[in-house]
């Protein structure tokens, strides 16, 4: 039955072994087997069996009892560092997925206005102000054009009716010329014709 019992802690001291990480369970367990190693050579030997003391094996038993407690304890501290830093990944988490949500929010609204009440993306809003403005180029071009055009036909005009009116000054002095000629003309054809009759 104590080889049983001498098994189960062996069992019990690699099982603990398995749970901790670390330097300082790997101390514990060196400590622990070089205890043990010291109470099997410390006991007597019977046939092939060696026989320990029960004194020694409890209080083997109670320093290992003590150590596994003391184990757990460290264990159940680093569950709880573990679940407290769970925890705190998924708040960092959380945070991390409402600044995403914040950044992808001002990013759409860095890329986006709002005109007359109506949201429109700044490509589309440059787009528009573009062909807006090449539009109103082009219709002042167009003006432009059409001025000179006008105002080249108008100078034209200027020149053709002081034209016109030279020669109809001059056609007018010639006529009047004419007609006081024809006058003088039937005057003398009369004269005559009076001094005939």
């Amino acid at each position: 039955m104590k080889i049983h019992t001498l098994s189960f802690l062996i069992f019990l001291l690699f099982l603990s072994q398995s749970f901790i990480y670390g330097q300082n369970a790997s101390s514990i367990a060196d400590s622990i087997d070089q205890r043990m190693s010291n109470l099997i050579n410390s006991s007597n030997s019977f046939q092939e069996y060696k026989v320990i003391k029960t004194t020694g094996i409890q209080s083997l038993r109670r320093d290992i009892k003590s150590e596994v407690s003391s184990l757990e304890e460290n264990m159940k501290e680093l569950h709880t560092d573990l679940a407290s830093q769970k925890e705190e990944l998924e708040n960092f988490k959380e945070l991390l997925a409402a600044s995403d949500a914040k950044l992808e929010e001002a990013n759409t609204t860095k890329d986006q206005l709002s005109i007359l009440g109506v949201t429109t993306q700044k490509s589309t809003y440059n787009f528009f102000v573009s062909v807006v403005i090449l539009g109103l180029v082009i219709a002042l071009l167009f003006f432009i054009y059409r001025f000179k055009n006008g105002n080249r036909i108008a100078i034209e005009a200027r020149e053709n009716l002081q034209k016109n009116e030279e020669e109809f000054a001059a056609y007018k002095k010639k006529a009047l010329e004419t007609q006081q000629k024809l006058g003088r003309q039937i005057i003398d054809e009369r004269k005559k014709a009076a001094m005939h009759v």
